[in-house]
Order: structure tokens, then C-alpha cells, then sequence
């Protein structure tokens, strides 16, 4: 269900696209309850800058009440927009990939998660990896169990996003 006035708009990479550039945008859901997933999704650079989206956070979804599928990191001391995931059990780990170094268009993102790790992949290449895991029902897509909804810190992926999959 869509929330804080989360627009679509066209063109999209495919059709139409979902606007998550506003940090208070997002979109509940209801489960499934995942354990081994697959995340599809095209996403646009540039991010939204902090006139909009004032969080240092942007988030593609979350699970239960605590738990980030993927999250990036604008302030990394490694460079803006490094990747990561924030586990169930409140754990994180980022990774070594930095969205900031994508040019400005559509991409396609793929986040798998199977057994212990979770791999991102950027227009079809592997990119990098992690040696943690979000599992548990999904609550949200396009932003953080943290904050979602606020107008002040929202954590959505402050970006449009178009075809997204949870599989």
C-alpha cells in the first residue's frame, strides 16, 4: 500500500516508476516471510540530495521490526553511497561497493541472499559480497522499518524505482 504520497510517474525504465526520492515515501507490505530471497529492481541516479531526503540512510526494504534487505551509506568514511545490510538481530555489515561510482541513468540492482551471505549485483556483473543476512516477514519496500513515514529522517532509497521483485 502506498504511503506518504508515494507518486509514479512515466517514463520508467520499463512503464512507470514508484518516486521514493522523498525521504518519507514508501510502500507497505504484507509478508512473505523470507529466508532465501531475491531482490530485483531498477533504480535512477542520481540520489535525492538532503533538500528532500534529509537521512543518512536509503533503504530498498525491511523486515519485521527491525532488519535492512540493503541499505547505502552517504557518509561512509569509504566513499558516499557504500551498500550494506542491517540483520534481524540488529547486526550490520557493510560492503566494499560504492553506488557513487555509477554513472547518472537506470541500472538494474540484484541483491541475492542465501545461506549465510548476501551479493549484490549491478547491471548483471557481480559486484560484491557480504557475510550477513536479513531474514523474517517483510513489512516494507523503498524504505526502513526506521523512521519510515517521517518527514524529518525518512530512510527511503531515495531514488525512483521501477519492476521491483521480492521472490
Amino acid at each position: 500500500t502506498p504511503q506518504s504520497g508515494l507518486e509514479n510517474g512515466t517514463p520508467g525504465q520499463i512503464n512507470r516508476y514508484a518516486d521514493f526520492s522523498n525521504g518519507s515515501r514508501y510502500t507497505t507490505v504484507a509478508g512473505p516471510n523470507l529466508n532465501n530471497w531475491t531482490l530485483s529492481v531498477w533504480f535512477k541516479k542520481p540520489f535525492a540530495t538532503s533538500t528532500n531526503h534529509s537521512s543518512r540512510y536509503y533503504v530498498i526494504g525491511s523486515v519485521g521490526t527491525k532488519g535492512d534487505l540493503l541499505y547505502l551509506d552517504r557518509n561512509s568514511s569509504s566513499g558516499a553511497y557504500q551498500w550494506g545490510v542491517y540483520d534481524q538481530n540488529g547486526s550490520t555489515e557493510p560492503g566494499t561497493f560504492r553506488f557513487s561510482t555509477l554513472s547518472d541513468a537506470w541500472h538494474h540492482m540484484t541483491v541475492v541472499a542465501s545461506g549465510s551471505t548476501t551479493s549484490l549485483y549491478i547491471d548483471g556483473n557481480y559486484v560484491d559480497q557480504v557475510s550477513i543476512k536479513t531474514s523474517g516477514s517483510v513489512s516494507y519496500l523503498g524504505a526502513s522499518v526506521d523512521n519510515h513515514g517521517s518527514s524529518s529522517n525518512g530512510q527511503s532509497f531515495g531514488t525512483q524505482l521501477d519492476e521491483l521483485k521480492l521472490f
